[in-house]
């Protein structure tokens, strides 16, 4: 018999919850979080990567995040990170919450950047999590459904901090 999935807190705060269902891993996002966010992502990456093949992120972007965009050593960071796990990396489901022509404009112009920038593994762009989850889903073989990421992000989702 399997073991149900638990949501296996990675880091969180007032800006942040990276969570992990199997090997799906969501970041969550308000605001850009601290760097040690990533540090613990990275434990996370380095514990999944000895008992699973591949794995999905997916990066959510709370419709009403605020504040500047990330700095110079946090995108260092996060690039480091995806060198180092990207034999392993199945996908990147990037979700921009939020409809309009501003959002719509925002993910097609990421979508543009994606074609001429080369990746090792598939990066799409979605407006919900409902939309991006089965892809991610399937990417990695996880065992989780999409109704239980949407339900998992609604469990931990945070009021954005006032823009300054």
């Amino acid at each position: 018999m399997l073991r149900p999935v638990q949501m296996l807190t990675v880091s969180q705060g007032p800006t942040h919850h990276f969570f992990a269902l199997e090997n799906v891993l969501v970041t969550y996002y308000v605001q850009v979080p601290p760097l040690s966010a990533l540090r613990q992502r990275e434990v996370w990456l380095r514990s999944i990567t000895r008992t699973h093949e591949h794995i999905a992120l997916l990066v959510v972007v709370d419709k009403d995040a605020v504040g500047p965009l990330p700095g110079d050593e946090f995108r260092a960071v996060l690039q480091a990170q995806a060198a180092q796990y990207m034999h392993f990396t199945a996908c990147s489901a990037v979700v921009l919450e939020g409809s309009g022509m501003w959002f719509s404009l925002l993910r097609a112009g990421l979508r543009s950047l994606g074609m001429v920038t080369r990746v090792s593994f598939p990066v799409r762009y979605f407006d919900s999590v409902s939309s991006a989850a089965p892809f991610a889903i399937e990417c990695a073989g996880a065992r989780v459904t999409p109704r239980m990421v949407a339900d998992t992000l609604e469990s931990v989702r945070l009021t954005p901090p006032v823009a300054e």
